[in-house]
């Protein structure tokens, strides 16, 4: 049952469907409900004043041929009298005409005196499953009719009158019970239970149309949903199906022209950043044919000079070159077309290879013992060697860095944490921008190869504050299906 309302709840954080569904099962089932027991309470009240109406004048008619006289002859004769017994059978004859139940007649303390019951024997305490009070003894003495409410025997609604039966100065000498079924009493509770089934089946019915007209309205937003999602994640030119007149028909296409508009965007922008590379490929190529040219200039200079100061300008010259071939490797490496050479290798393996590029560090690891992972080694070692590095750098001499690897379900995760300044958070994208760089001799190309790199093996790279205490900034590298073995 927890689990039931707990999926329950999840369902209706999440589904509209099932918010407006349960909304109208409350709504119109409890106006059912409510509407059933005013409409059931109003028709017992007006049937049992209508049977009680009935009861008293069908007693009084009865009790007016029994008082009198007859009233003090009853309690003087014999329970074997004929008088008793003439009593008796008018009795029998009143309950067959009118259709009653039963007809005692009783002493003021509640003794029989004659019945039709034969069950009921005389002098023996009168006993009534509608008499759930004391005797109304008193009210029989002051001249009062007395009724109760209905009540069963064998399961058919009855309810009894009990008037006093005068003699000749008025007197109360005995009472007069009256006992009838009300028949029409069971009608109504097959009314009853023919408007709670009746009921159930509407309910059923209301329950039907509400979740029908709900996914009418709901099942193309959720189309809707799919669709912007799958914008979202990329695929740019994806179109929604829904074809409606309505208001949900033009979101669709106005869903679609956005679609096709950033569809159209991307490819521009794809074929200016193709062009850039292009250029950027060119330029570099272009630079790297006169640096050899200086360079090999500056070897001859060398040779041929002998003044230490001038020695040492020639170095620094040589220097600034070699960071600027740098920078051209790592443009030329930023603007060639990727090719990925798959193969299954252990993240041990990886990173044991690219640990001895940084061993001035303190580096801890928790890999996952034999995971394996489906990449370009080459590649991959070229991504973390620079995160790793990066990850050094951070922390300093001092510091400390970690490197936790994991499956968690059909991905791998990879994280570097480090002990260096935390990061601004709202600076966290730039790093991965190129040329962006906080670094004094920093070229800013090497975590926007390391992105190039993992998203062209379907995998996310990303820069945080660490998660981990004692740590400050952790890079994040999943890989979606990247297990192996």
């Amino acid at each position: 049952m927890v689990r039931f309302l707990h999926h329950l709840s999840f369902r209706m954080r999440k589904s509209i469907n099932t918010r407006f569904t349960l909304i109208f099962f409350i709504l119109f089932g409890g106006l059912f409900v409510a509407g059933g027991v005013l409409i059931n309470r109003y028709l017992q009240k007006e049937m049992g004043d209508l049977l009680a109406k009935r009861m008293i004048s069908l007693s009084q008619s009865i009790s007016s041929e029994l008082s009198g006289v007859y009233a003090e002859y009853l309690l003087e004769s014999d329970p074997k009298s004929r008088f008793l017994q003439t009593v008796t059978a008018k009795l029998k004859e009143k309950k067959e005409i009118f259709s009653l139940t039963e007809l005692t007649i009783l002493t003021m303390d509640a003794r029989v005196i004659v019945s039709t019951n034969p069950g009921k024997n005389s002098q023996e305490p009168y006993r009534s499953p509608g008499l759930r009070k004391v005797f109304p003894g008193g009210d029989m003495q002051r001249n009062k009719i007395f009724t109760t409410s209905l009540y069963n025997v064998h399961d058919a609604p009855c309810m009894s009158v009990f008037l006093p039966l005068n003699n000749q100065t008025g007197a109360a000498r005995a009472v007069l019970v009256v006992e009838a079924s009300a028949d029409y009493f069971k009608i109504l509770r097959q009314i009853q239970r023919s408007f709670y089934v009746a009921g159930v089946v509407l309910i059923i019915l209301l329950l039907l149309s509400s979740y029908l007209i709900t996914r009418y309205i709901t099942h193309p937003i959720r189309s809707l949903e799919k669709t912007a999602a799958q914008i979202g994640a990329g695929g740019l030119g994806m179109r929604s199906s829904i074809d409606r007149e309505d208001e949900i028909g033009n979101l669709a296409r106005s869903l679609n022209r956005m679609s096709a508009q950033l569809q159209s965007d991307r490819t521009q922008l794809d074929a200016k950043i193709a062009s850039l590379m292009i250029l950027a490929g060119g330029v570099a190529h272009e630079i790297r044919n006169p640096l050899n040219g200086i360079n090999l200039y500056i070897d001859l200079m060398e040779r041929k000079t002998n003044d230490p100061k001038f020695t040492e300008i020639l170095k620094k010259i040589k220097n600034e070159i070699k960071l600027i071939e740098f920078i051209i490797a790592q443009l030329l490496d930023y603007t060639r077309p990727v090719e990925l050479k798959y193969e299954p290798v252990p993240i041990q393996y990886l990173f044991d290879r690219v640990r001895a590029y940084c061993a001035q560090a303190k580096i801890n690891a928790s890999i996952a013992p034999g995971l394996n992972i489906w990449v370009d080694s080459v590649k991959f070692i070229q991504v973390l060697t620079n995160v790793l590095q990066n990850a050094v750098d951070a922390a300093g001499d001092t510091g400390r860095v970690l490197f936790v690897a994991e499956k968690k379900r059909d991905e791998i995760v990879m994280e570097i944490h480090n002990t260096g300044e935390p990061i601004n958070e709202t600076d966290a994208e730039k790093f991965f921008v190129p040329f962006f760089t906080t670094k004094p001799r920093g070229t800013g190309l090497g975590l926007a190869i390391c992105r190039k790199l993992v998203e062209s093996h379907g995998g996310q790279i990303q820069l945080s504050r660490s998660n981990r205490e004692g740590f400050a900034t952790m890079v994040r590298i999943v890989l979606k299906g990247a297990a192996h073995g």
